[in-house]
């Protein structure tokens, strides 16, 4: 049975799973890891766009704006500190 290029590359993707420290997690605590973040992920966005859309008021989306304006800027924070680091590590 012949293997298509993407069942490759998925499959090695088991090998760059690690905590820092190096030490290698278990495959089940990577899924409860990736769950619990998103999970945590979800209701700080519900939140935040609920208090945003309470605070702002109307019948605009500001929560929504609000949510996807600053998770745009802490993706480019986090972009830009990683960046220097880097550097700094040349």
């Amino acid at each position: 049975m012949r293997r298509s290029k993407a069942a490759g590359w998925l499959s090695g993707l088991g090998d760059c799973w690690q905590v820092s420290g190096g030490m290698e997690t278990s495959g089940m605590l990577k899924i409860v890891m990736i769950a619990a973040g998103g999970a945590v992920g979800a209701l700080l966005r519900y939140f935040a766009s609920g208090w945003a859309q309470k605070f702002a008021g109307g019948s605009f989306p500001t929560g929504t704006l609000f949510v996807n304006l600053l998770g745009c800027f802490l993706i480019g924070l986090l972009r830009a500190l990683l960046a220097g680091q880097m550097r700094a590590g040349r």
